[in-house]
């Protein structure tokens, strides 16, 4: 599998970098890295990290956006915390 996105925080700097191939120009992906940019480092897709991906899902792309999103971590087991 290519990775088509990339994301982080470097609190040194107080900023994040996401890098975005062609592929991975979708909202979710975009909002899957900027939730990696705005949670700890050491945060990986724990608990913080889903819900801050929630969060985002709903602000920006509305409740049918998250419901599914919501949905899809609930069947796979994911800890939404």
């Amino acid at each position: 599998r290519c990775v088509e996105a990339v994301g982080r925080p470097e609190p040194d700097r107080n900023a994040g970098v996401i890098g975005v191939t062609a592929d991975g120009r979708k909202e979710l992906v975009i909002l899957h890295e900027v939730a990696h940019v705005l949670c700890p480092p050491d945060e990986g897709h724990g608990p913080a990290w889903v819900r801050t991906y929630l969060e985002l899902a709903y602000r920006l792309m509305g409740t049918e956006a998250w419901a599914k999103l919501r949905a899809s971590f609930v069947t796979r087991g994911v800890d939404i915390g």
